[in-house]
């Protein structure tokens, strides 16, 4: 017996489930548009290809996580890591620089 299953791209009215609370529990696998059944699969490769076509078809764009930042912006946040990655440097290895003292060497 499948295990639950959903799919679904993001921003998308398309998914495929198997097993949810919205598709008729009896293992097989249904691609859904805007809530609605389109069509069952008996197996998951089936549907996943019927889910990508259908994707092509209606031309899926995925959202773009990072938005276009401004140049300044990015070079800015690029001086910031340079700037500790070098002190993180300087104090992971400053205890080499340290001088010996009259009671560190005992």
């Amino acid at each position: 017996m499948p295990q639950k299953l959903r799919i679904q791209a993001a921003g998308s009215d398309v998914s495929v489930q198997c097993e949810t609370d919205e598709v008729p529990c009896d293992g097989r696998y249904y691609l859904l548009r805007g809530g609605k059944i389109i069509k069952s699969y008996r197996s998951q490769n089936q549907a996943m290809r019927a889910y990508k076509a259908l994707l092509d078809e209606i031309g899926y764009q995925p959202p773009n996580p990072n938005p276009a930042k401004d140049l300044g912006e990015t070079l800015r946040a690029e001086r910031e890591q340079i700037e500790f990655y070098r002190s993180e440097l300087y104090w992971g290895s400053s205890h080499s620089y340290r001088s010996g003292g009259k009671l560190s060497n005992r």
